[in-house]
């Protein structure tokens, strides 16, 4: 990865989960991506980013409400077709100092039924009963289709750094594909097309270590 780049996602982790969210919209604008305002909600105001060429959409949840918290959603362009039109919403609320990974979920109409606070993740990844969905980059906000698995929850729990001898190694933990606190850089290979998935787990590598 070019230095000059390395810096500019460095400068990422000096700020806050508001001001990151903030940076990477402007950095999507600057890209060509247009944010389009698609739905609006007492709690929300829903836009898009979506760019002709690109098969990824960035969907901005903005709170209007001082106890919930602003979120991003980023997903296959295909699978956000089908839901748009829908509410989506950030399920943690603004609890100082809370640790809760949000979970993004949907309202409204979909194939002639009516859902009520369903779980994005889900929507785009089937499951059957006993099942879960587990997020493979850690972040829940990542909400694409090579970002999600479903598994029982043991293979679940497999998925997590303090898991040292995990007896199936395809969901053993993997410091390369955790962007928990990194998704900014998946934003910068996935969607932006900046860096590369090599650079990608690189920088995980790096701060992940």
């Amino acid at each position: 990865m070019k230095q000059r780049m390395q810096r500019k996602l460095d400068s990422y982790c000096e700020m806050s989960k508001k001001e990151q969210i903030e940076a990477v919209k402007q950095e999507l604008e600057k890209e060509g991506f247009e944010r389009n305002k698609i739905i609006s909600s007492y709690a929300y105001v829903i836009n898009v980013y979506m760019c002709e060429d690109v098969d990824y959409v960035v969907v901005d949840i903005v709170s209007t409400r001082d106890h919930l918290k602003d979120s991003l959603c980023i997903m296959n362009r295909e699978d956000f077709m089908l839901l748009q039109g829908m509410y989506f919403s950030n399920s943690l609320r603004g609890k100082k100092g809370s640790k809760r990974r949000p979970r993004i979920q949907v309202t409204g109409n979909y194939e002639g039924n009516h859902l009520s606070g369903a779980n994005v993740c889900e929507m785009v990844c089937s499951k059957t009963k006993g099942q879960v969905i587990d997020h493979k980059f850690h972040n829940t906000m990542i909400n694409t289709r090579e970002a999600l698995r479903a598994c029982t929850v043991k293979e679940n729990n497999m998925n997590k750094k303090k898991c040292k001898n995990p007896a199936n190694p395809e969901y053993a933990y993997k410091p390369e594909e955790d962007f928990s606190t990194t998704w900014f850089a998946y934003v910068y290979w996935r969607v932006l097309d900046l860096i590369s998935q090599e650079d990608a787990f690189a920088y995980n590598l790096e701060k992940n270590s």
